[in-house]
């Protein structure tokens, strides 16, 4: 399984996409069909490219949406594209178009649409392009799907977390902040992260208005970087939906140590809402 995480993208509301990525397999495989539920075993790389299971039985994914990718380029060798090349160019505004899609899908299933902003939530989006053999084969599906990060220790590696029934995703998330179990929230110290339970009393809302280091340009030592990430933090609607208090507002990047030029690119920083 290939995960593309240069593709890891911002967007503006609840849910983020964690990545692009092929399902292995040398046979081709049926395309996927919404409302699938799915169990991989694995979990490698964040795919979602194991056995589809009955939804009322654990499962890590569910299938919200199935788009047709256009462009001529197969997406899991984007990486190995010139940048701004045809090729490239055509790729990603397929792929940007396929996410926002999915996004979409994803928001409105959680209600998100209905409130206006995003709630803290460990729900996130994965898309799925298909594998060597369904591409020769023909196939040119992109799937879209719903799943739950889970880091149930401080400091550990991220995981999925299993699902609750599609029908009772919604009423989930239209649950309190401090009693939704989906909430996803964080401990945090100057180099250590973990995801924790939100009832926690360390506990900080980690708001899944997530943006890429590698869409801002550096602006010259760690120090005007961070103060640039808590600025757009503070200037985000759907933080600020959380509390008006924006000394309460800041920011926060995946991983450990100093944030360099060299290494901003390759991180995800979430806007922080302390308590």
């Amino acid at each position: 399984m290939r995960r593309v995480s240069a593709l890891l993208l911002a967007v503006a509301v609840g849910v983020t996409t964690l990545g692009l990525a092929t399902p292995a397999g040398a046979e081709p495989l049926p395309a996927p069909a919404v409302g699938q539920c799915t169990k991989d075993p694995t979990l490698a790389g964040w795919v979602l490219g194991g056995p589809v299971v009955d939804c009322k039985r654990a499962h890590y994914g569910q299938t919200i949406l199935v788009g047709t990718w256009t462009s001529e380029t197969m997406p899991s060798v984007a990486a190995r594209l010139k940048p701004g090349s045809v090729k490239s160019d055509a790729l990603f505004a397929d792929l940007n178009h396929q996410l926002n899609a999915c996004n979409t899908a994803a928001n409105t299933l959680v209600g998100i649409s209905r409130t206006g902003y995003a709630v803290p939530t460990s729900f996130q989006t994965n898309v799925t392009g298909p594998n060597n053999a369904q591409w020769a084969a023909g196939q040119r599906w992109l799937r879209c799907d719903l799943v739950v990060q889970r880091l149930m220790s401080l400091g550990g590696k991220a995981r999925l977390g299993a699902m609750p029934p599609p029908r009772k995703v919604p009423n989930i998330m239209r649950t309190p902040i401090k009693s939704n179990p989906y909430a996803l929230c964080g401990w945090m110290l100057k180099t250590q992260w973990g995801v924790i339970s939100c009832p926690a009393k360390s506990a900080t809302f980690l708001l899944p208005a997530v943006y890429r280091g590698a869409d801002i340009a550096w602006p010259g030592n760690p120090h005007a970087f961070e103060a640039k990430m808590i600025a757009l933090c503070r200037a985000n609607r759907t933080v600020r939906s959380v509390t008006h208090d924006l000394r309460r507002i800041t920011s926060w990047a995946t991983g450990d140590g100093m944030i360099t030029k060299d290494n901003y690119k390759r991180r995800s920083y979430y806007c922080a809402v302390k308590r």
